[in-house]
């Protein structure tokens, strides 16, 4: 055997396996993220809903917060109407007429933040989304909108004053849809502007620098107009 062969082999044979720092208890090392909700490690990109292959196209920092909604109640910093429930590792909005009915959570206090959902349409036939910087009275918020057709769909960015109907900002048309049943992946960042985006379809980007209304802080949620969803895997990181 050669010297550089032996040398190799004796490395290979004294090498340590990777450390699994998974399921291990917060805080985490590099390449891992909090999950709050049990407060065990994940792994950057993995299932749990971490943005770590992010459509938005910057990596995301901390994690500030997340919700498998996996308990058999909804978080306490989870604020809802009656129409929202948590039932089978989802948090599900039942109205199909409610125009535009918000959840939202006040376990984030910093305004500029990352918000990583999975959604699915389950009746009616508008839209579902995230929303962000939603006022503690739930007047005021910009959402970032799916409306799946059959074929093709709307992604939609826009505000909502006072509690009414939301203003279009920018839209993005004619994007491929699998229909209002189809779990989609949705990324919405707040910071100086707004950018929304859909894991996985082409195009299916929206943003703005200096959103008119300025709304500089707030809380950030899921909304549906006039739809019944379910959302799965919620996530918050720093930007």
């Amino acid at each position: 055997m050669t010297r550089l062969a032996a040398l190799l082999a004796f490395a290979a044979a004294c090498s340590v396996p990777a450390l699994d720092l998974a399921n291990k208890q917060c805080p985490c090392a590099d390449g891992y993220t909090c999950d709050d909700s049990s407060n065990t490690c994940v792994p950057r990109g993995s299932d749990s809903g971490d943005a770590g292959t992010s459509c938005i196209g910057s990596v995301p920092g901390m994690q500030l917060y997340s919700d498998d909604f996996s308990a058999a109640t909804i978080d306490s910093r989870w604020v809802t109407s009656a129409m929202w429930s948590q039932t089978g590792g989802a948090l599900v909005q039942s109205d199909p007429n409610d125009q535009l009915a918000v959840a939202y959570t006040t376990a984030v206090t910093t305004s500029s933040y990352r918000v990583v959902a999975n959604l699915t349409g389950t009746a009616g036939g508008t839209g579902l989304g995230i929303a962000v910087r939603v006022s503690e009275t739930g007047k005021t918020q910009y959402d970032c909108l799916w409306e799946p057709g059959t074929t093709t769909g709307v992604l939609i960015l826009q505000s909502t004053n006072n509690g009414g109907q939301g203003s279009t900002i920018t839209s993005q048309v004619g994007l491929p849809s699998g229909g209002a049943a189809a779990t989609v992946t949705m990324e919405m960042l707040a910071n100086g502007g707004l950018q929304c985006c859909l894991d996985g379809v082409p195009g299916a980007t929206v943003e703005i620098s200096s959103p008119t209304p300025s709304y500089p802080t707030g809380q950030p949620g899921l909304v549906t107009d006039r739809m019944q969803a379910s959302f799965r895997d919620f996530a918050v990181y720093a930007n």
